[in-house]
């Protein structure tokens, strides 16, 4: 029997079916489109707050931006999956690059009463993919303000022909576990925490991307000595 001809315009029944993976990356793309136009609502909003409800809006701020953080990282993970993305490489002066991410933090830096600091050199330039390595620093500075009491550090340094990137709080610290998970491939889920390693997991996959003289870049976790405090370094070669 011959096999029924398909009608004029007509598609086969694989013939324009969407990849699962596609339509969750396109999802993923409006759902953070929509949290970044409540993101700069809620920064637009706190500074006409009363000083009671500073507090709350800053936490709804902390919230919407680690949550836009996360759908970022998943489609980035789709975009490696598929060998779409790549570090775009371009020199870029440092100082700047910290200075507009700090920027950024300040009104939920000042609604959670959070000292913002910095410490680089103004004539400090590096070759990165500024996209990518603000997307990691974004995410460790989130976590950081998450856990801080009062301070948060941002540091830059050339040390051994790398450039050193450190976002350091004066909060809890990194649990044990975290610490000595750090160069291993992921840190595990915690449903009673809601940690599942996505952050570290992305945070190291773009450090490696990365390259030089064939060393890749990567990351390093520690709690600071003596203060108190957590300790995230991004290592560019």
């Amino acid at each position: 029997m011959l096999p029924e001809k398909s009608m004029p315009g007509e598609k086969g029944a694989d013939e324009g079916r969407a990849d699962f993976g596609s339509l969750i990356a396109s999802t993923l793309h409006d759902m953070k489109n929509s949290l970044a136009i409540v993101i700069d609502s809620l920064e637009a909003c706190i500074p006409d707050m009363e000083a009671g409800g500073h507090q709350r809006l800053g936490q709804l701020q902390a919230e919407a931006k680690r949550l836009n953080g996360k759908m970022i990282q998943l489609l980035s993970f789709y975009r490696m999956d598929k060998a779409m993305l790549s570090a775009n490489l371009a020199e870029w002066n440092v100082h700047d690059v910290l200075m507009e991410l700090l920027l950024q933090e300040t009104p939920l830096l000042d609604s959670k009463h959070i000292e913002g600091e910095m410490l680089c050199g103004e004539d400090l330039v590096w070759v990165f993919d500024r996209e990518l390595v603000t997307g990691v620093l974004g995410n460790a500075i989130n976590n950081a303000i998450r856990h801080a009491r009062r301070q948060l550090m941002l540091e830059a340094q050339c040390k051994d022909g790398c450039l050193v990137i450190t976002v350091q709080d004066d909060g809890p610290g990194y649990p044990g576990h975290m610490l000595e998970s750090t160069a291993a491939a992921g840190a595990g889920v915690s449903f009673a925490s809601g940690n599942t390693g996505l952050g570290l997991y992305f945070s190291r996959a773009i450090a490696a991307m990365h390259r030089r003289d064939g060393r890749a870049g990567h990351i390093h976790l520690a709690n600071r000595d003596g203060q108190g405090g957590a300790r995230f370094s991004l290592y560019l070669p």
